[in-house]
């Protein structure tokens, strides 16, 4: 029983479509139904032209207690041209992404630096505590 908890998982999410099907796609040739009947329906498209299928599929390693292992990540992109031929295939490996430094600078932004004294200061009189008697509700700027 204790070995069989320990057993490692893998499971696929998503389409990792196969070489050989990728590389009978062609270029300039083939259309969208034709890419929907070789690799099937994508993950996801473009948000607002549909011109850029992306079929994206990951190898995933469970083992219990431990945290799950990314085997493998692959995305797939398939660009068409406005009249919906191929116009150019992308391999991403999503595993061998670069890593982005994140820079220290400050962006200088306009406006008042004020001290505590002047924040304090600066709202009093701004707020009337006067009340309009037939709302029960003070009055802006003690009108």
């Amino acid at each position: 029983m204790i070995l069989t908890a320990c057993e490692k998982n893998i499971s696929t999410h998503g389409i990792l479509p196969k070489p050989n099907k990728i590389a009978s796609i062609k270029v300039g040739l083939h259309h969208k139904n034709d890419v929907r009947t070789i690799l099937g329906t994508p993950s996801t498209s473009s948000n607002f032209d549909n011109k850029i299928w992306y079929y994206i599929g990951s190898r995933i390693e469970d083992a219990s207690v431990f945290t799950p292992k990314i085997l493998d990540r692959k995305v797939l992109a398939v660009e068409f041209d406005k009249d919906g031929t191929v116009k150019k295939i992308q391999h991403f490996d999503a595993i061998k992404k670069n890593t982005i430094v994140p820079v220290n600078r400050k962006t200088p932004t306009k406006g008042k630096e004020l001290t505590i004294i002047q924040q304090l200061i600066g709202n009093v009189g701004r707020f009337s505590t006067t009340e309009d008697d037939s709302l029960g509700v003070p009055k802006p700027g003690g009108l």
